[in-house]
């Protein structure tokens, strides 16, 4: 859906001076001032219309402090997300928590440190257009956010066509507290990193925390060399660490759909027998196929997709090395409820390494969709283009 117009940044008290500040929001409020002591009122993106009120946009506002630099960091606008906890605790949003302990909402605000052009500059608008996109995702999915998670981006963060930060990975803010405890619950707070396209080529393949360590925590735009370009010699460090140990990538959030081309076997609860299987993934999924491959079936480990649009949908490529597993050599496709388990045997992996390579080629020297088939082990995969719709399930399917 289109996003609301985002208000220009005001500074204001965060409550009119009649009304009690919402205590989630308070919770944000002085976790961000003892960071900011002196920014009492700090700039606020504010939605046109509420969430609650009817309107697109989850977060009631996106908070701007302006941070000078210092002797680690250079000048930048820090952003912090209001709306993805509870900040109401009337159910107006969110469930309320069953305790202080458990997850305010859905537990987490995003945190983003954008570099400051000038001292003089207002914060960038966006970046809060950025951060209610990805809370819009968030709301429509219930794909949670968190540190060590990467987020394919389908062009320059800022919308402008010469920067190559396209994406972003996800790692703990340093200088914000793990966790916030209030009386709606607890709160983490991810950091967004701006990253190029061969840093989050680097995070699939090997390691989403280990790159991330590596990039500055402040997102400068204008940032025109990647880890790689300033340091050659990383290049073989990530090869060597994927070839020893592989990809930490165990799972990957999409858009996805299966069905059995042989007709439903069974109800949506038990374990049943799928015949012959037929997954649809989103483009960026597909494009992780290949790694995921080498980097986790090689070394026998399983890689899972996981539908973006809730409800249990995913499906698990399991080597034959995974023990314990629903899926055997004389059955291999087996589906518990609406998660299909599929044993990829060493003639399967084979097979498929070398067919769905093709998908490293860049997406313009490529037809979409790509449907990959094979007719002797009974399973197709199909990878969809840019931004395709995926096929409705069948009526008749469990799916």
């Amino acid at each position: 859906s289109a996003a609301a117009p985002v208000a220009a940044p005001v500074a204001a008290p965060v409550a009119a001076p009649d009304e009690a500040v919402p205590p989630g929001l308070e919770l944000l409020r002085t976790t961000c001032l003892a960071l900011y002591p002196s920014q009492t009122c700090p700039l606020h993106f504010y939605s046109v219309l509420k969430y609650w009120q009817g309107g697109p946009d989850p977060l009631d506002c996106v908070l701007a402090f302006a941070h000078p630099g210092d002797s680690e960091v250079s000048p930048h606008w820090h952003f912090v997300t209001a709306g993805l906890s509870d900040l109401h605790g009337d159910g107006r949003v969110h469930e309320r928590a069953a305790g202080p302990g458990d997850a305010s909402g859905f537990g987490f605000e995003l945190s983003f440190r954008v570099r400051r052009e000038d001292p003089i500059s207002p914060p960038p608008q966006w970046a809060a257009r950025l951060l209610q996109s990805l809370a819009r995702y968030v709301f429509a999915t219930g794909c949670l956010i968190s540190a060590g998670d990467f987020v394919p981006w389908p062009g320059p963060l800022d919308g402008s066509r010469d920067s190559r930060l396209q994406h972003l990975l996800l790692a703990s803010d340093p200088r914000l507290p793990p966790c916030a405890q209030g009386p709606l619950g607890s709160v983490r707070f991810p950091l967004l990193l701006g990253a190029t396209a061969d840093e989050l080529a680097a995070a699939q393949a090997w390691s989403v925390p280990a790159i991330a360590s590596m990039l500055p925590i402040v997102t400068d735009m204008r940032r025109g060399e990647s880890l790689f370009d300033l340091h050659p010699e990383l290049r073989e460090m990530v090869r060597d660490q994927q070839e020893q140990h592989g990809s930490g990538l165990a799972a990957v959030t999409c858009r996805l759909m299966w069905l059995d081309e042989d007709g439903p076997s069974g109800g949506a609860a038990e374990v049943t027998t799928v015949s012959r299987p037929h997954i649809h993934v989103s483009h960026e999924a597909g494009l992780a196929l290949p790694d995921a491959l080498e980097s986790r079936l090689r070394k026998g480990r399983h890689f899972t997709l996981v539908s973006a649009g809730g409800g249990g949908h995913a499906v698990s490529l399991v080597p034959s090395a995974v023990r314990g597993v629903v899926v055997t050599e004389e059955l291999p496709y087996a589906a518990r409820g609406l998660w299909l388990h599929a044993l990829i045997s060493d003639e399967l992996l084979e097979q498929m390494d070398y067919e769905m390579h093709c998908l490293r080629l860049p997406p313009d020297r490529q037809e979409w969709p790509r449907c990959f088939r094979w007719e002797s082990k009974g399973l197709a995969i199909t990878v969809h283009g840019p931004g395709a719709t995926l096929p409705d399930p069948p009526p008749d399917s469990p799916i």
